[in-house]
């Protein structure tokens, strides 16, 4: 239950940042994508989805058009932990290309209209280094986290 009033909920044109890349990648990938650290980091890999606070912003485009940056990390474990970053990094992008292409539902009034990558997959060696707040500073033993950006525009049906 939702403590707002049914009026905000109706003014609410678009979903968060973060509810596109769960609503796009969630239901393509065996992989848990989430948008928060979890407290305990013991299950790898998983995929973290965010929006980058610096890139975002509404440009008063009145065609129903929002844009911003989405900040795609994805976490691997084990001897292979390096290649099996990169291949998620890869397919994440595939996913979310293809979602665009197909103008994949984010809600019952949103879909993906266009996604560019901005930077592409690189891996990253701790949490500090990342677009955006210090959550830890250095990644478990093993662990190998790649990070990339992506520019994601969200079209609106409309009233």
């Amino acid at each position: 239950m939702t403590s707002l009033p049914k009026s905000v909920h109706d003014l609410a044109e678009f979903p968060a940042l973060e509810d596109v890349g769960l609503a796009v990648l969630r239901p393509a990938l065996e992989v848990p994508v989430r948008t928060l650290i979890p407290d305990q980091l013991d299950v790898f890999p998983f995929v973290l989805v965010r929006g980058n606070h610096t890139a975002m912003g509404w440009g008063g485009q009145e065609r129903f058009v929002d844009r911003g940056v989405l900040s795609v990390h994805t976490f691997t474990d084990g001897p292979e932990a390096d290649d099996d970053g990169a291949k998620l990094s890869e397919a994440i992008r595939v996913i979310l290309r293809e979602a665009a292409k197909r103008k994949v539902r984010i809600d019952d009034r949103n879909h993906l209209h266009r996604v560019t990558l901005t930077s592409r997959p690189r891996r990253v060696s701790d949490w500090a280094t990342s677009q955006g707040p210090v959550q830890y500073a250095d990644l478990p033993t093993g662990v190998q986290r790649y990070e990339s950006l992506y520019r994601v525009t969200v079209r609106h049906r409309g009233p």
